[in-house]
């Protein structure tokens, strides 16, 4: 099964308003490119679940809760996701997460605990163990290489 291109650095930088923040207003990104259309979720059910993933971005989301949104059981629903959009649907939800998190920490008004909050960690330390595993840098690290390229970019507030 092909997946989507994973020389990306961002899961869509068009998600993101010209700040790098997220558009919470109702304005959900388009849906990835659907790797198997025919065998996958239908278009519109595909724009429901993900309207459910980012309007639920920063709370508890199960694959159950996804799978409601969709109408279908969890079984059934993440066969077709994967099918739809090349990633199971809770490795999407964390890769929207991490890339909620770049885009945040590339501001660097906020605090990294703040941040993982925010965008549905536990706490401080599961944004960094998923972060350094998919970035292969710490938020910290992240956050620093960020203000140094960019000398409008302010500093990270550590707690």
């Amino acid at each position: 099964m092909a997946y989507l291109d994973e020389e990306r650095d961002d899961i869509g930088s068009s998600r993101f308003n010209d700040d790098d923040t997220w558009t919470s207003t109702g304005n959900r990104p388009p849906p990835t490119p659907c790797i198997d259309r025919q065998r996958g979720l239908p278009h519109s059910v595909l724009c429901r679940v993900l309207d459910a993933i980012y309007g639920r971005l920063g709370e508890k989301i199960t694959l159950q809760d996804i799978a409601d949104a969709a109408f279908m059981s969890r079984f059934h629903f993440a066969r077709l996701f994967r099918r739809s959009t090349g990633y199971s649907p809770m490795e999407y939800l964390l890769r929207v997460r991490l890339e909620q998190a770049k885009a945040l920490l590339r501001q660097g008004t906020t605090p990294i605990s703040d941040i993982a909050a925010v965008i549905g960690f536990a706490d401080q330390s599961h944004l960094t163990r998923h972060f350094r595993r998919s970035v292969g840098v710490t938020p910290l690290q992240y956050a620093r290489r960020c203000a140094d390229t960019s000398p409008l970019a302010a500093r990270v507030i550590l707690d």
